[in-house]
């Protein structure tokens, strides 16, 4: 019994100590909070951000497009093709050309 009186004790003391400091405490206080804000605002901003460029990517486009990556991309975004690449596909059977496209 006696164990939980001096824990019951421990938690009165500590709360009244920083009840007693909170005018010294709140600058630091203060500083803490807007950083933790801070942290919190990128961080929502960047995955709303991801997450809109992921259905971007994802939505766009219609059923009767392709897309030509070269060898060894792992994505769209990191694919380039050469002018003369763009002309080889273009230029290959079963792709539509002109008036045909629409």
């Amino acid at each position: 019994m006696s164990g939980i009186i001096n824990w019951g004790f421990q938690i009165f003391v500590v709360t009244a100590l920083n009840l007693r400091t909170i005018r010294q405490r709140w600058s630091s206080s203060l500083v803490a909070i807007v950083g933790i804000a801070g942290v919190v605002a990128v961080f929502v901003a960047v995955l709303s951000m991801a997450e809109g460029f992921r259905k971007t990517m994802a939505t766009t486009g219609t059923p009767d497009s392709a897309i030509v990556m070269r060898s060894g991309a792992d994505g769209e975004m990191t694919s380039i093709l050469t002018r003369q690449d763009a002309n080889i596909v273009g230029d290959a059977p079963g792709v539509r050309r002109g008036a045909e496209a629409r």
